[in-house]
């Protein structure tokens, strides 16, 4: 079971200036990091590539470039760094999972018996570099109790 999620300053980075370059619409991706006494490390943030779809209420990756880094970062790590979950934006200052986010969230994870993913949504409304976590959540989901949960984010 994961249950805080750190992040680098520099993914940190990463996500602001893809979700600036992109309100109002909203945009993600997919990250990669490591998981260590029930700590995730978001070591890569991955964008949605040049094919995603980015709408004011919607976003899908561009899968096959999403699977492409995903690829590429598992190997330039040499099998350190794994698919860790998924991030997007919302149109909210402090975003809360729809029931879309939600149904998406759980096939995701229950599809993957490689790891447990993490999602992060972050509110793009009056976004700025220093409350960036503030307008951010990791959300969870415990498959033996099919129970989702909201961690701490936290920078390192």
């Amino acid at each position: 079971m994961i249950y805080r999620v750190v992040i680098s300053q520099e993914c940190l980075d990463v996500l602001y200036t893809d979700i600036s370059r992109y309100q109002p619409r909203e945009t993600g991706g997919a990250l990669m990091g490591e998981i260590q006494g029930g700590i995730l490390t978001i070591r890569k943030c991955i964008l949605g590539g040049p094919k995603a779809v980015r709408e004011v209420a919607y976003f899908e990756a561009d899968h096959p470039y999403v699977e492409m880094e995903i690829d590429l970062e598992y190997a330039n790590s040499k099998g350190r760094h794994c698919y860790a979950g998924e991030w997007h934006s919302h149109p909210q200052r402090y975003p809360a999972p729809s029931p879309k986010d939600y149904q998406s969230f759980f096939t995701i994870a229950h599809g993957r018996d490689d790891t447990d993913p993490v999602f992060l949504i972050f509110g793009y409304v009056g976004l700025a570099r220093p409350t960036m976590l503030e307008q951010g959540i990791a959300i969870y989901l415990d498959k033996q109790e099919q129970k989702f949960y909201k961690l701490p984010i936290v920078v390192k």
